[in-house]
């Protein structure tokens, strides 16, 4: 019976000095908040998980609330991801060119605002002490006793996320051990159908310029386009957007085809330039839908005229020509005896290179007969003819 008493003894000692250790060096516990976009209506998780659907590019806020115990909480935490609720979790940074998920800027928050003055620091309570979390994972928090701390990020899908697939977020820290307490799990399953099906997208230099075209084959609740540029494998940097050029607004709901043009008149000349294109929904989701690649050449110093090839030729053949300043340009197909046969050019281009190909045509769209043909281009300053032979 003693030896009972002893054993008991010793193991409420135990009891009592992991309580008291878990008391003096603080516990965190979180919450995830259900939050709808609404400040006013978002309620904090009741369930054990709240599911979304999304498609890549789309935005979603994940806010949580970490409070402590008796003692102040001060670890390094980080957002993860898995698609399986028991892991692995995958941390998620602002890098998105591998995982299913990245961390957003705040200006991308699914409702368009910046939400840092709704976040609070104390339960019940003081508001801007919150923070709205925009860096790679982890960091570092202070949580005092018996206080929380409200933390939000803004989390985009990548078209790395896999068709069909439930994916689950989980707050770790940095030894990837999982927060205890409240341990609710929200969870997004990705679907692919964006709201704007893209048919083309295509880069073209004219001269100094890039000309963007792409055509899009329907269109779902869609507010427009903004257009990006990197060169030579650096950082993304927005050129153009719906909400400053009326020329890519988008069509709302189209089911036939749509063409949108844009020209880049800021390209760098002589280097290797990608167009990246997204649309942004109706409810503020934004959706990477594209991508194309020009390498620009350097812009000419002197006024060429290069030889046709093929030479001969039959069906047709290519007209390459460099102009070292914009201006008014001529290209001309003459026939043996000078007379016009063929006007290819007859317009303003800027500096650049181009290529042009004749189809043994003349001005009426009819076949003209095997023979010596000369081209012959104007401008300003400049007459300068090559001749090639046409074999039928």
């Amino acid at each position: 019976m003693k030896l009972i008493r002893n054993s008991l003894a010793v193991l409420m000692f135990f009891l009592l000095s992991e309580v008291f250790a878990a008391l003096s060096t603080g516990q965190g516990y979180y919450r995830w908040r259900n939050d709808d976009g609404s400040e006013t209506t978002a309620t904090w998780m009741a369930e054990e998980h709240s599911e979304t659907t999304a498609g890549p590019g789309y935005n979603f806020r994940l806010r949580l609330e970490i409070f402590s115990g008796f003692a102040p909480y001060e670890p390094e935490i980080k957002l993860t991801y898995s698609d399986d609720i028991e892991g692995p979790w995958i941390d998620i940074t602002t890098d998105g060119s591998v995982n299913a998920f990245k961390i957003s800027p705040s200006s991308y928050f699914a409702d368009g605002e910046v939400t840092t003055d709704q976040l609070s620091n104390y339960k019940g309570g003081t508001p801007n002490g919150g923070q709205m979390v925009e860096t790679a994972t982890p960091f570092s928090i202070s949580v005092g006793a018996g206080e929380s701390q409200e933390f939000e990020w803004c989390i985009q899908a990548t078209n790395n996320a896999d068709h069909g697939t439930t994916y689950y977020f989980r707050v770790m820290e940095s030894d990837n051990l999982p927060l205890q307490g409240y341990v609710y799990t929200p969870s997004l399953t990705f679907d692919q159908a964006l709201p704007v099906e893209l048919a083309a997208f295509t880069a073209q230099q004219q001269g100094k310029n890039v000309l963007l075209n792409w055509t899009t084959a329907s269109e779902t609740d869609n507010l427009g386009f903004i257009l990006e540029r990197r060169v030579n494998g650096a950082q993304w940097q927005t050129i153009a957007s719906y909400q400053t050029d009326a020329t890519l607004k988008g069509k709302g709901n189209a089911t036939t085809n749509t063409l949108y043009s844009f020209t880049d008149t800021q390209a760098p000349v002589n280097t290797s330039c990608e167009y990246r294109l997204a649309d942004v929904d109706i409810y503020g989701a934004v959706s990477q839908i594209g991508t194309t690649q020009i390498n620009l050449a350097a812009i000419p110093t002197a006024f060429v005229l290069e030889p046709a090839y093929p030479n001969p030729f039959n069906p047709a053949t290519n007209i390459c020509f460099h102009l070292a300043q914009d201006g008014l340009v001529k290209l001309t197909v003459l026939d043996m005896l000078g007379r016009a046969v063929k006007t290819i050019d007859n317009t303003w281009l800027p500096a650049g290179s181009y290529t042009r190909v004749w189809s043994a045509v003349n001005d009426n769209n009819l076949p003209v007969p095997s023979g010596v043909y000369f081209f012959r281009l104007e401008t300003a300053n400049t007459n300068l003819v090559q001749k090639a032979v046409l074999i039928r």
